[in-house]
């Protein structure tokens, strides 16, 4: 659950039920929107995702890569050098954003589908939030799980 393979038939992941993508890592005077929605819009065979208010998420095959833009300037965009879908932990390029000082900056950011009671892996897969820290690892790409301590451990049973 939480996953979105059945918006990218390729994806390895499972099915997600509300549509929504989110971003983590920008602030909170950031001009690009922190939710999406997917678009029925393909482009070079990659769907395209919508922003709540002015972001565009979309593949740019010319380039080759994945790019989000504002639809109100052409000022501010950020990219990321990949043909794959952006999900996960990537570094994204950012133009002309609120956030940062330089008009050029360099930024990790994480799209993921996953819900308040899912953990997001680096890779953009979800795992119920209840399975982490359980001594197993859930995530494809080996992360979510972190070392505990058997101090930690001892204090988390008491």
């Amino acid at each position: 659950m939480g996953t979105f393979g059945w918006i990218l038939p390729l994806s390895p992941m499972g099915m997600y039920d509300n549509n929504i993508l989110s971003n983590a890592g920008l602030c909170s005077s950031s001009k690009f929107d922190t939710r999406f929605s997917w678009m029925w819009k393909l482009v070079a065979g990659r769907h395209s995702f919508r922003g709540f208010k002015d972001t565009v998420l979309q593949y740019d095959p010319v380039r080759d890569q994945w790019r989000m833009d504002l639809y109100s300037t052409n000022e501010t965009y950020a990219v990321t050098n990949s043909s794959e879908y952006p999900f996960g932990l990537r570094e994204w390029e950012i133009v002309g954003d609120s956030c940062f000082k330089k008009r050029h900056s360099f930024l990790t950011i994480n799209v993921n589908a996953c819900e308040d009671s899912e953990f997001n892996c680096d890779d953009g897969n979800c795992v119920p939030i209840s399975q982490r820290c359980d001594g197993k690892v859930q995530c494809p790409d080996k992360t979510g799980e972190p070392v505990i301590s058997s101090t930690d451990n001892a204090q988390n049973t008491a």
